[in-house]
């Protein structure tokens, strides 16, 4: 009877002691901490044109973004840059650019956060306004008009011929060229007035020489030469 006595008291005191009050606090066990992933910036370069001629505007469109956005560089390719620095967030902005040869030049923006960087680029071709295949010996023939009338005085005029045009030589300067040209002209002239106080024709030959600058620009004729 003692020993049953005994071994109830010992169960029972092993209960009180496992049981807590529901107003003691809790213990929170540790969480372990997630280290947040560094994403790189995000970078977009859009031209207003990938192909186009000396002098003439290029716009870029340039929109990067990044939490901690630091410095960064557009390359223009042609020895010119454009830094930025302490950007914040977000960057949206048009950079205007005019290139001053020919050439294929690559645009190309780099950002960076401190820790990653990203880059981005595009492919830009400039050009002359227009080419011209030009050798000794090529010829060019077209005719012309030219009328013109004076009422005050009854004079009038007339002009009718044909030009004939013949690259003779050239030299090379650089990124230029010069072509040396010949020039015929065969024309048909008529002049007088209405009251026939005069009206004549006459023929005109006439051999000039030229010079046809092709230059990174623009094409320029300047008179060297002139006889009749």
């Amino acid at each position: 009877m003692i020993e049953r006595i005994y071994a109830t008291i010992f169960v029972c005191c092993a209960f009180v002691l496992s049981c807590k009050s529901p107003n003691e606090p809790q213990a929170i066990p540790p969480q372990a901490s997630v280290p947040l992933k560094n994403i790189p910036p995000v970078i977009l370069v859009t031209p207003n044109i990938t192909a186009l001629q000396i002098g003439d505007t290029l716009k870029i469109s340039l929109h990067v973004s990044d939490t901690t956005l630091l410095n960064g560089l557009l390359d223009f390719g042609d020895g010119r840059a454009i830094t930025f620095a302490q950007t914040g967030r977000h960057l949206d902005t048009i950079v205007e650019h005019i290139y001053s040869r020919l050439g294929v030049f690559s645009v190309k923006a780099t950002f960076s956060d401190g820790e990653l960087s990203t880059t981005d680029s595009v492919l830009i071709t400039v050009q002359r306004y227009f080419e011209l295949s030009l050798k000794p010996g090529t010829v060019w023939r077209f005719s012309h008009t030219v009328s013109s009338t004076s009422p005050a005085t009854f004079y009038h005029y007339n002009e009718r011929g044909i030009y004939t045009w013949k690259i003779i030589s050239f030299t090379v300067a650089g990124h230029d060229t010069f072509f040396n040209a010949q020039q015929t002209v065969q024309d048909s002239v008529e002049e007088g007035d209405d009251l026939g106080h005069f009206d004549t024709t006459y023929i005109v030959q006439d051999t000039s020489q030229f010079s046809i600058y092709l230059g990174s620009v623009k094409v320029t004729f300047s008179s060297l030469l002139r006889g009749t």
